[in-house]
């Protein structure tokens, strides 16, 4: 682990200037297991394709950065959803393709690991919309064209951060044998599954006081529950309804959690977001771990 007292002679205690968003988890212990660790995520983080003026724009876009740029920024939780059409993977989000394949977010992850080869990113894998013109299940075209075994962590458990430096660790929301078990998925509920992972993911909860709470009770539970072995999913986002826009919910929701951050400076497991530049998410959700040595 490195030394963090360079932050105690620092005047300014803020993360801006004092860890690199491109290596932050250089400063945590190697025997930390990886889901004792506050981890910024991006969803359905493909989207960024989508261009700010087109008209899915308003219900579709939940991201303005690149898979490249949202890693250097510091996130390393990726919510990647996966269309199974000729035997490939395209990314989609529901019916729309955008215009990225499977390969494309795999050769942005590989080449900043190659980088940066003290980090690691999990990876959320999703089966998203229909199959079409396939000749074998989702999971097959995953280990044959996909899963590089000497640069992926494929165990069924919680690994320590020294067993998946420069490595991405699969969190598997779909039917097969490897990662980290996510198949079992209820819609739009706060949900725990196999007795270790806690999920909110009340996308459609139009009451934004309610979304609230429940962003803040699974932050909560992350704090007090794990060390006890659990790992902790936290959608922050809202989806687009009627008149209302991703956007737009994410400049409601986010300074609201970004204020919450600053007050509890305790872990809050996987924070999963829409725009995580509005309120300064990511970063915020970096320093809890550093929270002794670094204000939010």
């Amino acid at each position: 682990m490195k030394e963090l007292n360079l932050y105690t002679t620092m005047k300014s205690r803020t993360l801006d200037g004092l860890l690199s968003t491109k290596n932050w988890l250089g400063y945590l212990d190697d025997a930390t297991p990886i889901n004792q660790i506050s981890l910024p995520g991006t969803h359905d983080s493909g989207t960024y394709t989508v261009g700010k003026f087109s008209i899915l724009s308003t219900w579709i876009k939940t991201q303005d950065e690149s898979i490249t740029e949202q890693l250097n920024n510091g996130v390393r939780f990726l919510d990647i959803r996966c269309r199974h059409i000729n035997n490939s993977f395209a990314i989609h989000h529901d019916r729309f393709f955008l215009n990225l394949n499977f390969s494309d977010i795999l050769a942005d992850c590989y080449k900043f690991l190659r980088e940066n080869p003290q980090e690691f990113i999990l990876l959320s894998v999703k089966e998203e919309y229909t199959s079409q013109n396939c000749t074998r299940s989702f999971n097959d075209t995953f280990l044959a064209d996909y899963l590089d075994p000497t640069q992926w962590f494929t165990e069924d458990r919680f690994p320590q951060l020294a067993e998946v430096r420069g490595k991405i660790v699969l969190f598997r929301r779909f039917a097969g044998s490897n990662g980290i078990d996510a198949s079992h998925w209820p819609d739009n509920q706060t949900f725990e599954s196999d007795g270790r992972l806690h999920v909110q993911d009340e996308y459609e909860q139009r009451d934004e006081v309610l979304k609230g709470k429940a962003i803040k009770a699974a932050w909560d539970f992350a704090t007090a529950n794990s060390v006890k072995g659990w790992l902790t999913i936290n959608f922050t986002s809202i989806a687009a309804y009627r008149f209302t826009s991703t956007r737009a919910y994410a400049k409601d929701k986010n300074p609201e959690l970004a204020a919450y951050i600053a007050n509890t400076h305790a872990m809050g497991g996987v924070v999963v977001s829409d725009f995580p530049q509005i309120g300064d998410i990511t970063k915020r959700v970096i320093a809890t771990n550093f929270a002794a040595n670094i204000a939010l």
